[in-house]
């Protein structure tokens, strides 16, 4: 059985819904679990909503150099986590779809977007996917060492929260190379609305 990163998304010092997808499918893919939650300022108060689904461990790194998301600034961190876990997995949402597969060519993972299901077959996962624009499904297993997935949230049910309270555990950034340092954060023009986000909206 494997054990299962799940990456968190975290914006503005809340754990967005989108989590609860990814924490179904670590529950269905693998024996054990842990979840990331990494940013910056509010992190670790964020993580601890997280403690109550059952993980193993909630793994904190809070930076103030991560208060707002770039890809190539959290990857390392995520990769050098990740390489514990036999799959490290998020939601398919934006932030999911450009983290993951960066955080894959970091660990020379395999990679499997956008999942509609998942499974324990024979020893291996089996990854349910679209395609032909969603009219069939694949079934796919892959062989690397190291595996990393996005769930699509409209198809793993929101977890629930199990109860218990796991353990938190600090650790710390890892620098991005010298190409990825000279990425950085400019602005963001966030369109403002009363109305909530459809992936955190009540159904």
């Amino acid at each position: 059985m494997t054990d299962v990163l799940v990456v968190a998304e975290i914006d503005g010092g809340k754990v967005k819904k989108t989590t609860l997808s990814a924490i179904t499918m670590a529950k269905q893919a693998g024996s054990s679990f842990s979840i990331l939650a990494i940013g910056g300022p509010g992190t670790k108060a964020a993580a601890g909503e997280l403690t109550g689904y059952g993980a193993a461990k909630v793994f904190v790194c809070e930076d103030a150099s991560l208060a707002n998301y770039v890809a190539e600034q959290f990857a390392p961190t995520v990769a050098e986590v990740g390489k514990n876990f036999g799959l490290v997995c998020a939601t398919a949402s934006t932030y999911g779809k450009d983290l993951i597969p960066r955080v894959a060519a970091k660990l020379d993972a395999s990679y499997a977007g956008d999942c509609a299901g998942v499974k324990q077959e024979g020893g291996k996962i089996v990854y349910k996917r679209p395609m032909f624009a969603g009219n069939a499904f694949g079934y796919a297993s892959l062989s690397t060492p190291i595996q990393t997935a996005t769930a699509r949230q409209s198809e793993f049910e929101a977890a629930a929260a199990s109860g218990g309270s796991s353990p938190l555990e600090d650790v710390a950034k890892v620098a991005p190379g010298a190409a990825a340092s000279r990425v950085e954060f400019v602005s963001l023009d966030a369109v403002k609305s009363d109305r909530p986000e459809l992936t955190d909206a009540s159904v």
